[in-house]
């Protein structure tokens, strides 16, 4: 009966030669784009790009006898981790937003509720995607994703929702619909993964974004976040990059890297790097066994990742030194931060 009545009204329209379902069309696709893609937050690192400015998942060529660079693998490690994580959700958003749209109003659009299944086929409750555009600012949109114990066939005003994720986003502030857009989110992945286990995470995820133009900058802060031994930590991690043109990385890791004593110590890294792969990470280890000392160190590589400068302590008496500062692509160290 749904399908015939919304058949019936297709033909209506068509018939009167009105265009108000392209109107209808158009105003859905507004709020279809008002999530982010993982276009709009994707993270790349030193070795993403070849010579010729295309993705790879490969490292550049490695002939002749050279030492490896140390900080590329890491900083891949580290954008691919960070990437597997912000893309986490999007794969409940893009379902659900690949559903019909079940509730329109003039600046809202509700998709499901959804039921929710396990591997096994069981239903583990239900999903909802609330859209809502601010009548004072038609670009600005806010989006909550919810989750319910209750069956899909069984909700009604009385269910009880636990917002999963939810944020805000701004679709083409800088002229451009599709390419172009700012906004936050922020994933609550303890609320997930107790109604579905295979999430296996926990912990808050907060991520902003921006894509202008050819520039993507991304903040991520994970906050009491559960890692595969069960402890909980908090990371931050910093992205920009700019087509063409390289990126920068800046994040910080914390664990036992000296003494062996058990006492972590806070790692902080800023990595540059340029089309093709050569770059510089300036580097600062501080608390732990350091007991409030701080040891900086740098690494210089070229676009076939072999480390081409190395040098750990102060440049006067340093503890390692390899290779001659002359080759740095980046000449001067940075100012490395804690970003959380």
């Amino acid at each position: 009966m749904r399908h015939a009545t919304c058949i019936a009204f297709a033909l209506t329209l068509a018939l009167s030669g009105c265009d108000l379902s392209n109107e209808l069309f158009e105003e859905d696709q507004l709020f279809v784009r008002a999530v982010p893609t993982v276009d709009d937050v994707r993270t790349e690192h030193p070795t993403s790009r070849d010579d010729e400015g295309e993705l790879t998942d490969e490292d550049g060529a490695r002939g002749g006898d050279f030492v490896p660079a140390a900080i590329p693998p890491q900083a891949r490690a580290i954008a691919e981790g960070v990437n597997g994580q912000v893309f986490y959700f999007l794969g409940l958003v893009q379902w659900v937003r690949n559903q019909p749209i079940t509730t329109r109003g003039r600046d809202r659009r509700i998709w499901g509720p959804y039921p929710v299944e396990a591997e096994d086929g069981d239903v583990l409750g239900s999903v909802r995607m609330v859209v809502t555009r601010d009548p004072d600012a038609p670009r600005l949109f806010e989006y909550v994703v919810v989750y319910s114990w209750d069956a899909a066939e069984d909700v009604d005003e009385e269910t009880e929702w636990d917002p999963v994720l939810y944020g805000e986003f701004s679709r083409g502030g800088g002229g451009g619909l599709l390419r172009e857009g700012v906004g936050s989110y922020c994933f609550e992945a303890d609320l997930a993964t107790g109604h579905d286990p295979s999430w296996a995470s926990g912990g808050r995820m907060c991520v902003e974004h921006q894509r202008i133009g050819d520039r993507i900058t991304l903040w991520v802060e994970l906050y009491d976040w559960l890692l595969e031994d069960g402890s909980r930590t908090r990371l931050s991690y910093f992205f920009n990059h700019r087509e063409d043109r390289g990126g920068v990385l800046e994040y910080v890791t914390r664990e036992d890297l000296v003494g062996g004593d058990g006492l972590r110590e806070t790692l902080a890294t800023r990595v540059r790097w340029r089309v093709g792969g050569p770059g510089r990470a300036d580097l600062l280890l501080s608390g732990g066994s350091l007991l409030g000392g701080a040891v900086p160190a740098t690494e210089c590589w070229g676009p076939q990742v072999q480390r081409l400068f190395w040098i750990v302590g102060p440049a006067e008496e340093p503890f390692e030194l390899y290779g001659d500062p002359a080759e740095c692509t980046f000449p001067d160290r940075e100012d490395v931060r804690e970003v959380d």
